[in-house]
């Protein structure tokens, strides 16, 4: 995976055996092309037995040219499982997918050609969420596409109190990737609802930020989840 891919997906994953199969397969299908995309699969320290580690490695060698595996031998929760995708990550625009979420086969191909036409650091887009997993659900579209131009101090205090409806998830945004890597944007490690620690910063450094008003990323509610489970924030 040395060419430059279109865009970079990093998928963390810990005990996702019984979800990422649905994850992995909505992302092969993509329309914008195994080709232009790589993913990075990252075991966090998995517990269940190797039951993740081997549905890993039976992805990696099945689609060498696309998916990478990288094994932790520690567990850093998403936010550093996430930074270490990040490190191996090559592609011009990067994006991030819990392992028990998915995107229409849609998402990427429409992220990116609104990325490459309005030169966008960043752009944004709805999300679903949805109560049963593997469900499919179809394309909804809005009317509220936007883009927002950052050049002075006055456009930047607007934008930085309007987040729309996309809020402050990584999960459904394209981001510019040398954005990322130049401005060292990192996530906090060890923590739940670390996304702020990503996201705002991002925020502070976009000079062109587009709001796509599609819902392209489906967001499993799952009873383990963090947005669902106190139990899972301790």
């Amino acid at each position: 995976m040395n060419n430059m891919k279109k865009v970079s997906v990093v998928v963390p994953c810990y005990n996702a055996a019984k979800y990422l199969d649905q994850c992995l397969r909505q992302l092969l299908c993509q329309t914008i092309g195994i080709e232009d995309m790589e993913i990075i699969l990252v075991d966090d320290a998995s517990t269940d037995g190797g039951e993740t580690k081997r549905l890993i490695q039976e992805y990696e060698r099945r689609f060498p040219e696309t998916i990478l595996a990288v094994f932790l031998e520690e567990n850093r929760r998403q936010g550093g499982a996430r930074n270490v995708g990040v490190v191996y990550a090559g592609g011009e625009y990067l994006t991030f997918c819990d392992a028990d979420d998915w995107l229409l086969e849609e998402t990427l191909e429409h992220a990116y050609n609104a990325a490459i036409k309005y030169d966008a650091d960043v752009v944004a887009f709805a999300r679903k969420n949805v109560g049963v997993h593997g469900v499919c659900t179809e394309l909804e579209k809005g009317t509220k596409d936007e883009l927002f131009i950052l050049e002075d101090i006055e456009a930047r205090k607007k934008f930085l109190l309007n987040t729309r409806e996309e809020g402050y998830s990584s999960q459904n945004k394209l981001f510019r990737l040398s954005l990322i890597k130049d401005e060292n944007i990192t996530f906090a490690e060890h923590l739940v609802m670390e996304e702020l620690s990503f996201t705002l910063p991002v925020r502070l450094y976009a000079k062109r930020y587009y709001y796509l008003d599609e819902r392209l990323y489906i967001c499993f509610l799952s009873p383990g989840s963090t947005m669902r489970d106190s139990a899972a924030w301790k």
